[in-house]
């Protein structure tokens, strides 16, 4: 079935998210741009845009898709005496922001014809009512009281109308960038820790405000998202096989960590042993990220491994070790290129290097030896001699089975199975090697040419594969007979009244899968957003693209589930986090929550009902007995809207009556409509 077919079969079974289900997480790196007016102090980090109020005191954070016009900020410009902010994209479209948070769009270079639509500078007159934008074709003249073009040349010399004068600023200081608008006596500094005020009118700087740093999650293009036995999530600009090394912002990784508790931790290390490079680091940052793993005995310990230079055992930002050609038993590959680590169930360490050809890949390490992680040698370490020969390295992840028993590693088309036999010795391990996938239905080889993502669904202990050409689903993925391994396609009916179904996402490249309480599954996609299937991938529920949700584009590059139902979603924009109803069941009713409650007239949204056991039928009644809805709940949440009813509710008490198969017919809340 065609490509374009599928996406409208998809589309017909998309719906409109809910924007209060929705955060944005934006970035914070570092700062990029800053300009100032009259009452706010603008600047930029990783392409999000940030202010902070003067008067009030206060960080504002403008948000994409519900305030701004675009994503990706590449320059801030205004008259510092005005209270006007002329905010550039990097797509070519502008933002006119007055401090009163009114907005002006202006998409007409983003929208143009002309190439290259690139912004690099920004001119406001000072009467505030015309703009001149130089770009790559010319420069662009916009009437600002009307909000549109008034002419535009060829010519890219601007009409400059604002003077800007070098200042010292001490080094110490460590600027990125700064805005000097009132003189030496209040200039705002930007760098890695947020903005400052100084007075700079002596010898000596004197800080007047801040730093103000707006948040703790550093990770703009988020390539991977990870979380830890312990329930904290990972995000790093590192993926899969589909982005291996960052290309927009080169080879230069981040990391930051979502603690239990709902805060973020900016991880990104600096100041690391460098081996391979011969030179420094830049500061707060980590060279070729490649993967993030959280020790299982300790979680202030984290491993972050590097495309060239081995990988590093760190105790929140601080090194501990670093495990290159002298304290192990890797090989020298023009450099050490360690790709993802497994952890088994006693504590063992699996680490999977790309090493040169007919040379041990995987290389363990026993559990005695990594609770001392800090004091390791090259001695402690045990190459496996048989997975010579593998040359999946690269694009490596590694995935421990919920048995513990086996290890599946994915690489650019093929998957190794290693099968540790549930011992501590390596004398009884071995490997299979899935180098062709044939169809279990059509016994058809299937013409895979890239695995992006893999996870193992422990509900059956399967095995989900991300391709270039769908999802394929290993029902017993440790069975590879002479390399080739048997998978299904899952196939989703069309519902029109014929037999016919298609598969999943057929030829779109799958770059992860994640399992939610319920064990639906969610998949990112290379252009189709985040798809939500059933367990079997048989039943899409929903698709979440960046027209009917705040996801700011249609690529997705990770996705992973929380325990409790919320999904987040890495993207080139920051993380989204999607607070999902699919919650895993209660054993009882006994924690029910109802919010709002009471409902006042000017709530118009849903009510939610949290803390059900799994399918439990809901039944709302009103004071009379009569029955105003009937719910059935999948996992442990539902909501309901009263303005569904077929008929308008009066103001009352409504009594919420549950039957599971642990009771029946027990009230188990009430709900109080005020209208």
């Amino acid at each position: 079935m065609p490509h374009r077919l599928v996406i409208f079969l998809i589309a017909i079974l998309s719906f409109t998210c809910r924007a209060d289900k929705w955060v944005h997480h934006l970035p914070f790196g570092g700062v990029d741009n800053i300009a100032e007016t009259s009452g706010r102090v603008y600047f930029s980090s990783l392409g999000a845009l940030y202010a902070y109020d003067k008067k009030n005191r206060e960080t504002i954070t403008f948000f994409p898709k519900d305030y701004l016009n675009d994503i990706r900020v590449s320059g801030i410009y205004t008259v510092p005496s005005s209270d006007m902010c002329a905010v550039a994209y990097a797509s070519g479209n502008i933002d006119i922001i007055r401090d009163n948070s009114s907005i002006l769009n202006l998409p007409d270079i983003k929208t143009s014809r002309l190439t290259p639509r690139t912004i690099s500078d920004i001119t406001i007159s000072p009467d505030l009512k015309t703009l001149y934008v130089t770009t790559g074709y010319g420069v662009v003249i916009f009437d600002l009281v009307k909000g549109e073009v008034r002419e535009h040349t060829r010519s890219h010399d601007t009409p400059t109308t604002v003077t800007r004068q070098p200042i010292n600023i001490p080094p110490s200081l460590g600027a990125s960038c700064f805005s000097a608008a009132k003189g030496l006596s209040e200039v705002w500094i930007g760098n890695s820790s947020g903005i400052s005020c100084y007075d700079l009118t002596s010898d000596v700087p004197v800080l007047t405000v801040g730093p103000i740093r707006p948040g703790e999650m550093s990770v703009s293009d988020i390539n991977m998202l990870r979380f830890s036995d312990s329930g904290n999530l990972y995000i790093g600009s590192r993926g899969n096989s589909n982005v291996h090394i960052n290309r927009n912002t080169g080879n230069i990784g981040r990391l930051c960590r979502l603690e239990a508790d709902g805060t973020f931790r900016d991880l990104t290390p600096g100041r690391l042993t460098h081996l391979f490079e011969k030179k420094p680091y830049p500061s707060d940052s980590l060279f070729d990220l490649t993967f993030v793993r959280e020790d299982p005995g300790n979680p202030a310990i984290h491993y972050a491994g590097s495309l060239l230079e081995g990988f590093y055992a760190l105790d929140n930002k601080e090194e501990i070790n670093h495990f290159y050609l002298d304290n192990t038993r890797f090989l020298d590959n023009w450099g050490v290129r360690v790709m993802d680590l497994a952890f088994d169930p006693r504590g063992g360490m699996w680490a999977y290097s790309e090493a040169p050809d007919d040379t041990p890949m995987i290389f363990y390490l026993p559990p005695l030896a990594r609770e001392n992680i800090s004091t390791v040698t090259s001695r402690d370490w045990t190459p496996v001699d048989f997975t010579s020969g593998v040359i999946s390295g690269r694009d490596c992840t590694a995935v421990m089975s919920a048995s513990g028993r086996y290890i599946y590693s994915m690489g650019s088309a093929d998957i190794y199975i290693y099968d540790t036999a549930g011992t501590s010795t390596l004398a009884d391990d071995r490997g299979h090697w899935a180098r062709t996938f044939v169809d279990a239905s059509t016994a058809a080889s299937l013409p895979v040419t890239r695995i992006c993502s893999i996870m193992e669904d422990t509900a059956d202990n399967s095995l989900w594969i991300g391709t270039d050409i769908g999802v394929l689903i290993a029902p017993r993925p440790w069975e590879v007979a002479e390399g080739t391994l048997h998978v299904i396609r899952p196939k989703v009916d069309r519902n029109n009244g014929t037999s016919l179904a298609d598969y999943l996402l057929a030829n779109e490249r799958i770059y992860s899968i994640a399992a939610d309480p319920l064990g639906n599954k969610w998949i990112a996609t290379e252009n189709s957003g985040a798809v939500h299937v059933s367990p079997d991938g048989s039943r899409i529920l929903a698709v979440c693209t960046s027209a009917n949700s705040p996801l700011p584009s249609d690529r997705i590059n990770a996705v992973a589930c929380a325990a409790d139902g919320t999904v987040y979603f890495g993207t080139g924009y920051g993380l989204i986090e999607y607070q999902s109803d699919y919650r895993p069941g209660e054993s009882d009713y006994s924690n029910i929550s109802i919010y709002p409650n009471p409902v006042r007239p000017d709530y118009h949204g849903d009510i939610i009902i949290d803390g059900l056991v799994a399918n439990s039928v809901i039944n709302i009644i009103d004071s009379a007995g009569a029955l105003v809805a009937r719910l059935r709940s999948e996992g442990g949440r539902i909501r309901w809207n009263p303005a569904n009813a077929s008929r308008r509710l009066p103001s009352g008490i409504y009594y919420v009556i549950a039957d599971s198969p642990e009771c029946s017919g027990r009230t188990i809340g009430k709900i109080a409509l005020v209208r």
